[in-house]
């Protein structure tokens, strides 16, 4: 699969929110989330796009939101879609299929979690596209909340990130990206681009899946300085003391979320 081409730049600021959104999440979660960071602090938006409409690069533009973006074919995910649909007799790939559908699934949501694959993949590759020098990334979910100010972690390492044992693997380590501070040193923005550069290749080969984002940090995150992220940064559970929310899945209907949420979107 080819990627589509990437319109846009990010500003040349030491510290920057990084997000990607498309249409539909960035109409429903992201001006709460907006708010929510310029409530706590002055450093720079930047959203990823895809498939914008006018009126949200207008909105961008208007409350000086940085935006890049691109216009994702969706036809671009049949390779991928018709090797899963009858993936040859491999163990690995059965496992990738695995991640996706389940023997009793219909195809179509092979092809909806193709989509959302390429949605959750890209935003590492763009990151790096979109940075030209070390730089100190605060990447969020769309689906967040900033609820109070805090310190930035600290540059002695090159990434902080939350970090969850797997269950069913007792020496594995999953290294949950809802919230992610690249600390801006070579490190850092190395990591950007060996990240990268592992989910290009499987876009590359149209083998990509779903979960190929996590499945590749946890693997070259483990060349890095990285340190174990404080549950009050990405917070499942929405304590009242944490810094940072995060709302997955059925969360969003959670009544504390949609109170905390409304009450962000009252703000100027």
């Amino acid at each position: 699969m080819e990627m589509p081409t990437l319109h846009g730049e990010i500003s040349n600021c030491d510290t920057i929110f990084f997000i990607a959104a498309d249409e539909n999440y960035f109409h429903r979660y992201a001006i709460p989330l907006i708010k929510s960071i310029k409530a706590s602090f002055n450093y720079h938006i930047h959203f990823h796009l895809y498939n914008p409409s006018d009126f949200t690069k207008s909105y961008c533009k208007s409350t000086g939101i940085g935006y890049s973006y691109e216009y994702f074919d969706f036809k671009a995910i049949e390779r991928a879609f018709q090797f899963y649909k009858i993936p040859p007799f491999n163990q690995e790939f059965i496992r990738r299929r695995s991640k996706m559908i389940k023997s009793l699934d219909n195809m179509g949501k092979l092809y909806n979690e193709l989509i959302k694959t390429y949605y959750a993949c890209a935003r590492f590759i763009r990151l790096y596209q979109l940075i030209s020098k070390p730089t100190y990334i605060i990447m969020l979910d769309t689906d967040s909340l900033v609820r109070k100010t805090f310190e930035l972690p600290s540059k002695d390492f090159d990434i902080h990130i939350y970090e969850k044992n797997d269950k069913s693997h007792i020496n594995y380590t999953q290294h949950l990206a809802s919230t992610v501070f690249y600390t801006g040193t070579e490190g850092s923005y190395n990591l950007l681009r060996e990240h990268a550069m592992l989910i290009l290749d499987e876009f590359n080969k149209d083998t990509y899946y779903w979960f190929l984002d996590q499945e590749t940090l946890d693997v070259c995150i483990q060349n890095y300085r990285k340190n174990p992220l404080e549950k009050k940064f990405v917070d499942f559970d929405m304590d009242l003391d944490s810094y940072i929310w995060c709302a997955k899945g059925k969360r969003k209907n959670m009544e504390i979320w949609i109170r905390e949420s409304l009450q962000f979107h009252s703000l100027p």
